[in-house]
């Protein structure tokens, strides 16, 4: 939905549809729960970076951000989002990791006032990445009702196979 409305409905359509034409692989119609071979999947989104945003990969940090404020509104973890404290929220976040992808793991652990996540993910790519901090940043700052800081300790473009953000949590 958010490259529907980014691009036009139509023009994301028919993109879709050429894709599928030319990927025999990609499942349609495509449901909620429609199983996608990884290697498609990042066909897929590749070729939608390439031709719809100048092949910026920062646009794989904005549909995490957009996936928090989706899941934050509906579904089973709204509650998460917004009562008790962080632990609430970021311990919910490997059950998310598993319910999303059939492969890998995400671990959180908490020190004090910071939250350290791994991305564990047999595949290597930007979107994982990206779109999972996105996401851990954006549901931390709905927790905050403020801005929270980061580190990025290693991520897959630095030839680690694990991926390690540090989030400093705000005083509650």
């Amino acid at each position: 939905a958010m490259f529907a409305e980014r691009i036009g409905a139509s023009i994301y359509d028919a993109f879709v549809d050429d894709f599928g034409r030319t990927h025999p692989r990609f499942p349609q119609p495509m449901l909620p729960s429609t199983l996608v071979p990884v290697d498609v999947f990042l066909q897929f989104n590749d070729e939608l970076v390439r031709r719809f945003f100048n092949g910026d990969t920062r646009i794989f940090w904005q549909i995490g951000e957009l996936s928090c404020d989706y899941f934050s509104t509906q579904g089973p973890y709204v509650d998460s989002f917004y009562r008790g404290d962080y632990h609430r929220f970021w311990s919910m976040l490997p059950m998310i990791w598993k319910t999303l992808y059939t492969e890998g793991e995400a671990r959180v652990t908490a020190n004090g006032d910071t939250l350290d996540i791994e991305i564990d993910c047999p595949v290597a790519h930007a979107y994982f990445e990206l779109s999972t901090m996105a996401f851990v940043r954006r549901g931390l700052e709905k927790k905050a009702g403020r801005k929270v800081e980061m580190r990025r300790l290693s991520g897959f473009d630095d030839v680690a196979k694990i991926v390690h953000y540090q989030f400093q949590l705000p005083a509650a």
